[in-house]
């Protein structure tokens, strides 16, 4: 009977420094938590000239204007790193060196990061935490393109569906020109907006595409108002009727006019 007994509590003691034991280590459960698509966020979209406004008449081969969109985010759902993908219609090229910028709310506040892939013809917008913290968030934004003449070439009416994370939404049909011939002057000034900031803006001045002679000649550009050029920001190319291009991974391609 003292064995028995004896034997018994052994077992209690054992089981009593089992549970004892596994209770003192800490059990840490990783919780990965993946980026998720989020649909249905740009509610319209339409086409604007370069500032903004309605357009006038049909657009013209290397005319830039806008696209303009509209956002409503679902409360309760998007999250910091979720992402929304608008993939272009064929017939347009994203037409800024800006390689990202910020989607602002109604309120002034950062939403998202837009991320230009301009060689898939794409932008992500990836969210901010600011997601996270408020509701009801609203608010528009637009980016510059062009019509991509190599691509489209004819004249006429075209439909502006950008695809959205698997949705089409028409931004529009303007009149499109055509890519026609090639036209050439002896000096052509083109500019953009180089960041967000109105002030600041880039340009290129081609020069004698038609080929002529041209003896002793100077070549003037006069600001209006105060505006000032970033001296290290001015470079000299020589060219032979090519487009020198820089890819998203700083490579350059050089393409045929």
């Amino acid at each position: 009977m003292f064995k028995i007994k004896r034997r018994t509590n052994k077992i209690i003691r054992g089981a009593l420094f089992l549970l004892a034991l596994l209770f003192s280590f800490h059990i840490t459960v990783k919780q990965v938590i993946h980026a998720k698509t989020i649909p249905n966020v740009i509610t319209s979209m339409k086409v604007t000239d370069s500032d903004g406004n309605p357009l006038q008449g049909d657009l013209k081969k290397w005319q830039d204007f806008k696209i303009s969109a509209t956002f409503s985010l679902p409360n309760n759902t998007v999250a910091a790193g979720d992402t929304t993908t608008i993939d272009f219609p064929k017939q347009l090229v994203y037409n800024s060196p800006n390689k990202s910028f910020n989607i602002v709310s109604s309120q002034g506040d950062i939403v998202a990061v837009a991320n230009i892939d301009a060689t898939n013809k794409k932008i992500v917008l990836t969210y901010t935490d600011y997601v996270e913290k408020h509701s009801d968030i609203k608010g528009t934004f637009d980016f510059h393109v062009r019509f991509d003449h190599r691509e489209h070439k004819v004249n006429g009416k075209v439909d502006l569906e950008f695809k959205i994370d698997g949705k089409i939404t028409n931004a529009g049909k303007p009149g499109f020109v055509g890519a026609g011939e090639a036209e050439k002057f002896a000096i052509v000034k083109g500019g953009w907006p180089l960041t967000n900031d109105p002030e600041r803006l880039g340009y290129d001045v081609a020069i004698n595409r038609t080929q002529e002679t041209f003896k002793n000649a100077v070549i003037e550009d006069e600001f209006v108002g105060n505006g000032v050029i970033e001296a290290d920001s001015v470079k000299i190319i020589k060219g032979y009727g090519f487009i020198i291009r820089q890819l998203p991974n700083g490579n350059c391609n050089k393409q045929k006019m």
